[in-house]
C-alpha cells in the first residue's frame, strides 16, 4: 500500500542526519543512472536517424543559426530524406 505524504514527511523526520544522508545519496545515484539510461536511449534513436538519413544537414543549421536575429530569418531548418 502507498504511503500519504504526511506518512513519509513523519518517517523522514525521524531519521538520523546520517540516514537522511543515505537517502540522499542513494536518490541522487538513481537520478544518475536514470538520465545516463535516457542519454544512452536518445543517442541509440539519434544514430538510426543518422543511418536512415533522417538529419539536418550542418551548413543549413548554420545558415539558419546565423540568420537569426536579422530583418530575414531563415525558417528552421528540417531534415532531408537522403
Amino acid at each position: 500500500m502507498a504511503m500519504t505524504l504526511s506518512e513519509i514527511e513523519a518517517g523522514i523526520k525521524l531519521l538520523s542526519l546520517q540516514e537522511k544522508r543515505q537517502v540522499l545519496q542513494s536518490l541522487l545515484r538513481e537520478v544518475a543512472d536514470a538520465t545516463s539510461d535516457l542519454r544512452d536511449l536518445l543517442t541509440i534513436e539519434a544514430m538510426e536517424d543518422i543511418d536512415n538519413g533522417n538529419f539536418v544537414e550542418h551548413q543549413d543549421v548554420l545558415a539558419w543559426a546565423n540568420s537569426l536575429g536579422t530583418a530575414s530569418p531563415l525558417p528552421l531548418p528540417v531534415p532531408k530524406k537522403k
